[in-house]
């Protein structure tokens, strides 16, 4: 069995234990278990260069002294956007609490493990590459394919999220980028979710390939990846995702007032997107047709199984209705 199979088979079954649904209904990051971006640089120094440069992190530093962000605080009868971690934090900020304080901080806008899981269980597993045929230790590049596979395995049981989940952690981006928050948009005047498109949001500040570039250029796709079947997954993935996050938020809702409303168009325009592909890639045609009538939790199927069973080779029908231009300047070492 293919290892990103294994993965994800692997992560369907643990996906909600790792996480926990906060009162907003977004997956709320313990943080007590967060190490902070901090614990990445060592290894992972372009990528950190990135980060300090894109609006995610910008937003820590300017957010919540900003017009708007101070209208709805007015508006929801809040304070201070930075400590308010059921309706500002869990999405602008990234909140560590070390053991021994009260209450959690913040430390990042978001950051690393906004996106790859919570990684104090897993992130010395991530390094540890076990012992190469001398019995010394071995790197990234002499590690055995059978340590790599029991290493992948396990830290993906613990937790982390690697770029080759494409559910998992594309997931991370419309659960946020939905607002899923009746009373955030409906009485604080918080926009009703971004106009997100995957591909071309990935495709720009928030790319980061850096760790599968051998040149260690800031590539669209890993070299593991044909970019173009990287690209048709992901927006695949990207409707599949609006629509379950959409519905999710209309399942919420209730009243029917700006919140249910921009949910409803939502899940009608994935919808229509999804009926493009449909067509422009019969390949398809069976595997997504339960979304269009399935509640949240069948559309999560559905993406769990197209993450799966495609790899993006036989959907290169989908290519005409990729022509998206990239969200922001990518970082460039």
């Amino acid at each position: 069995m293919h290892l990103l199979t294994q993965l994800t088979q692997l992560t369907q079954g643990i996906l909600l234990l790792a996480i926990g649904v906060g009162a907003t209904g977004l997956w709320a990051v313990d943080p007590s278990q967060i190490t902070g971006p901090n614990a990445c640089i060592d290894c992972h120094q372009a990528a950190h260069q990135a980060l300090d440069i894109m609006q995610h992190q910008a937003n820590y530093k300017t957010l919540h002294r900003s017009d708007s962000a101070q209208d709805i605080l007015t508006n929801m009868g809040l304070a201070n956007a930075r400590r308010e971690p059921a309706n500002c934090a869990i999405c602008h900020y990234t909140s560590s609490q070390p053991e021994g304080r009260s209450k959690p901080r913040l430390i990042a806008g978001v950051s690393c493990e906004s996106c790859h899981g919570a990684a104090s269980s897993w992130l010395d597993l991530h390094n540890n590459y076990g012992f190469d045929a001398n019995g010394g230790r071995a790197t990234a590049a002499t590690e055995t394919r059978e340590h790599q596979q029991q290493r992948l395995a396990e830290t993906a049981r613990l937790g982390m999220i690697r770029p080759d989940q494409i559910y998992q952690l594309a997931q991370n981006c419309f659960q946020c980028h939905t607002v899923p928050d009746e009373q955030l948009v409906d009485k604080g005047g918080h926009t009703p979710g971004s106009d997100f498109e995957l591909v071309s949001w990935l495709a720009g500040e928030v790319r980061h390939n850096f760790q599968q570039s051998q040149d260690k250029e800031n590539r669209q796709a890993p070299r593991t990846y044909d970019p173009a079947q990287r690209r048709r997954l992901l927006f695949v993935m990207g409707q599949l995702l609006d629509l379950e996050y959409a519905l999710r938020g209309q399942t919420g809702a209730t009243g029917a007032g700006t919140y249910a409303q921009a949910m409803d168009a939502r899940s009608q325009q994935a919808k229509t997107r999804l009926q493009a592909i449909q067509q422009a890639a019969p390949a398809l045609a069976a595997l997504l047709q339960p979304a269009f009538d399935g509640s949240p939790d069948q559309v999560q199927q559905v993406a769990l199984d197209f993450a799966a069973q495609h790899d993006g080779s036989q959907l290169a029908g989908l290519d005409p209705l990729i022509d998206q231009p990239a969200k922001g300047t990518p970082f460039t070492p």
